[in-house]
């Protein structure tokens, strides 16, 4: 998996809460669109580079 291999789930008890999963992501600049994960363009910033 993409966000196993960015070591998003190292620490799982930062993802049980969607609140907690969504400030981890942002933080290492990646972003969930529907079903879809991508590292963003910009982080901070809406967005996903899917190149």
């Amino acid at each position: 998996m993409i966000l196993d291999a960015a070591g998003l789930y190292q620490d799982t008890r930062r993802i049980g809460y969607r609140r907690q999963w969504e400030a981890l992501l942002a933080e290492k600049g990646w972003s969930i669109a529907g079903h879809v994960a991508g590292k963003e363009s910009q982080p901070g910033r809406p967005g996903i580079d899917r190149t």
